[in-house]
């Protein structure tokens, strides 16, 4: 008995010494947690201050938890059982999944737009479909289109799949700020391009859905029409022949590639295979008449413009593209180069106003803040004037 025993202590003080032997000698491969970004590996620096403030002791704690050897691990583990038993994801590190019925994964924040959370003032509203107007019309006397497009997003084509915890009845009553930005957008004879209307005009058309149930981003089919729409939209406004592709027929793979499961690396579990669905995928065919023409365009937006410039990319549609992201970092192709926007030190004669055309995109729970401060910009170095 008293062997027994001490065989159990002696497991019990080589359990609780592990995790720090993987912290500093990492004995085990170390498992990643996505959706995390970069761990400070620094160890904070108490002060009398933030020791009497608890500042210093919430800081060591967090520290510990994210360093600890095994956190990936217990993430990882804790995650697999909030799923599997209980059917829910789990928030304990900040996660941005929500797991919905059928096996539907959502992202938080386009939840909170589908429930009126993030309301803002008409005011607020007014002044950017207003600033597009006027960007819009200072752009066409130098012959260069503006065209404005909303992106769609996951609960208006899940809705039923949403659960109930995160349906807020009340709340709903109300217009989201999509439904008032529109009507501005009409009002002030904004050109624009409605992906969100498009499909849900639609869906009979799309019987695989326009989203995968693992991702939070359209889908490559919806993604390939929509790319031919904006191309023809261009087309028109730009006056000239440009390339076209195919986006049919179509092959279903059981097992999604990577850009339809990014809400399923953020849900961080074990075992994913049970929480995978088929998804369409299309085999495109470039398609040229001749005489084409191939522009220099530039794209203002977020991160579903990247399956558009994918796509855009690949057929070679242009000579040359920017993507602004966020009005953050510049993505040039071909070069493929990134740059941090300096805002101050962007040469607008060359840089900007000398392209074929100009795309504007937010996706539909963020059009409060559609064109960022690029549009602001813009007007101000066409004409001071108007700011």
């Amino acid at each position: 008995m008293k062997y027994a025993l001490s065989i159990f202590i002696g497991i019990f003080y080589l359990l609780t010494l592990l995790p720090s032997v993987q912290m500093f000698f990492s004995p085990f491969p170390k498992k990643s947690i996505s959706g995390i970004g970069r761990i400070d590996r620094r160890v904070p620096k108490p002060s009398t201050e933030r020791i009497f403030s608890g500042k210093f002791q919430k800081s060591m704690e967090n520290w510990f938890t994210k360093n600890t050897g095994f956190w990936g691990v217990f993430v990882r583990t804790e995650n697999q059982i909030n799923v599997s038993l209980f059917k829910q994801a789990s928030t304990t590190y900040g996660n941005e999944v929500v797991l919905g019925k059928d096996k539907t994964l959502y992202r938080h924040k386009y939840l909170s737009d589908y429930n009126r959370k993030n309301l803002v003032s008409l005011d607020k509203l007014e002044s950017r479909a207003r600033n597009l107007k006027t960007l819009q019309d200072l752009l066409a006397k130098r012959g260069v289109p503006l065209l404005f497009m909303i992106a769609p997003t996951k609960p208006s084509f899940h809705t039923p799949q949403i659960p109930s915890e995160h349906q807020v009845l009340k709340q709903r009553k109300q217009g989201r700020n999509y439904d008032h930005f529109v009507k501005l957008l009409k009002q002030y004879k904004v050109e624009y391009l409605d992906a969100r209307k498009y499909f849900l005009d639609r869906l009979e058309d799309y019987p695989h859905g326009v989203f995968a149930k693992t991702g939070s981003h359209w889908n490559d089919i919806a993604i390939c029409d929509m790319s031919r729409v904006l191309l023809a939209n261009l087309e028109k406004r730009i006056k000239k022949n440009l390339i076209d592709f195919s986006c049919r027929p179509i092959k279903i793979k059981e097992n999604p590639l990577a850009t339809d499961t990014d809400l399923l690396m953020l849900l961080n579990v074990w075992n994913k295979k049970p929480l995978l669905s088929p998804v369409p995928y299309p085999k495109t065919k470039v398609i040229k008449s001749g005489g084409e023409y191939y522009p220099d365009l530039l794209f203002v937006g977020d991160s579903f413009l990247f399956g558009i410039l994918r796509f855009f990319d690949f057929h070679k549609v242009y000579r040359k593209r920017n993507l602004f992201f966020y009005y953050r970092t510049n993505m040039e192709f071909p070069s493929m180069r990134r740059d941090v926007i300096q805002r101050a030190h962007i040469n607008w004669e060359r840089d900007i106003f000398s392209k074929d055309a100009i795309i504007v995109e937010i996706n539909e729970s963020e059009v409060q803040f559609a064109g960022y401060n690029f549009v602001q910009d813009a007007i101000e170095a066409l004409d001071p004037s108007n700011i």
